[in-house]
């Protein structure tokens, strides 16, 4: 392995993972219903904690020395059982977190073209109450961002 980003780089990074998308989507429903004028508060202690985080994967990928995320370091310190069901976990969380984006895209695109949402969405009256509404325009988002992601970021050589 070859390293090319510095602590600098990692650590904002990291911090961008934790963070997510989420911040996005659920910041004016999350204020409205439960945060209110404390919305601020709530935001730094969520940074804090991401940060607590960040810091935690930064000094597991000192002292551990192997690619591989949570993933490599809870199988080295805590077994191949405990790696494989956090692996799941990642799994499920990826593909819940995309759906959750996926969606709520569609009505910011909605808001953007200056349309209604249910616009954008095919209606598949087959399907139950609240799985029948097919988002093209996300589809192509989806496989636009994923091969992006694994054509991957080319590092420096030399």
């Amino acid at each position: 392995m070859h390293r090319y980003l510095t602590w600098w780089d990692l650590t904002w990074f990291g911090f961008g993972s934790v963070i997510g998308a989420g911040i996005f989507v659920l910041t004016g429903q999350e204020a409205h219903d439960h945060a209110g004028s404390a919305i601020v508060l709530s935001y730094v202690t969520s940074g804090l904690f991401a940060m607590l985080s960040v810091f935690y994967y930064t000094k597991f990928a000192v002292e551990i020395l192997v690619a591989g995320g949570s993933f490599a370091y809870l199988r080295i310190e805590l077994g191949d059982v405990t790696a494989f069901i956090a692996a799941a976990k990642i799994i499920l969380e990826s593909i819940i977190g995309t759906a959750a984006v996926a969606r709520s895209w569609t009505s910011y695109l909605a808001s953007l073209i200056n349309k209604l949402a249910s616009t954008l969405r095919i209606h598949v009256p087959s399907l139950s109450k609240g799985y029948n509404e097919f988002h093209p325009i996300v589809m192509v988002m989806i496989a636009i961002t994923t091969t992006l992601a694994i054509a991957g970021v080319h590092g420096r050589r030399g």
